[in-house]
């Protein structure tokens, strides 16, 4: 059910926001997966990055037909479910958590004489409280999720044979 504030504004509720967040990290990790395929093949490259016959990638285009040569398509879809989970649960627990530290800071902005949404407006001091918040809540989501990244790393440096399924 949409709900509205006092302005006429939408009001989400948590799920809202978890949903919201959720379907944002999906879909930014369906289409960076291929890239992130190819960063982390550079960035395990022990051979320095150059054109000569040395590294095995030497630039984007020549790493991604050979990724594609070596290994087929699918190669760029390596270590995707433990990454979709980390996107999802991430951007879930970032969405919540930066809604939850806005509200904490708007009651207590009340109770000492202050008004307003940190988000509603340019002033310093709110802008200064929105980041706090976003960068507290990027923080939590972070640490909540670095097992799942580390699992998404191994799946996608990993050769043949596996060793991780």
């Amino acid at each position: 059910m949409i709900q509205t504030g006092r302005e006429g504004s939408l009001v989400l509720s948590k799920n809202d926001y978890l949903i919201a967040g959720s379907i944002s990290g999906f879909v930014s990790r369906a289409i960076a997966q291929p890239l992130d395929v190819v960063k982390i093949r550079f960035q395990l490259q022990v051979e320095p990055i150059s054109a000569s016959d040395s590294s095995k990638y030497h630039g984007f285009a020549q790493a991604i037909r050979c990724i594609n040569k070596e290994e087929g398509a699918f190669a760029f879809w390596k270590g995707h479910i433990p990454a979709q989970l980390q996107a999802v649960t991430f951007s879930a627990i970032q969405f919540l958590s930066f809604e939850i530290l806005i509200s904490c800071f708007i009651r207590f902005g009340q109770r000492n004489g202050s008004r307003g949404d940190p988000r509603s407006t340019l002033n310093c001091s709110k802008t200064l409280e929105a980041f706090t918040c976003g960068c507290v809540a990027g923080s939590i989501a972070a640490g909540v999720t670095q097992p799942l990244d580390v699992l998404r790393t191994r799946f996608i440096a990993q050769g043949e044979p596996k060793l991780y399924t």
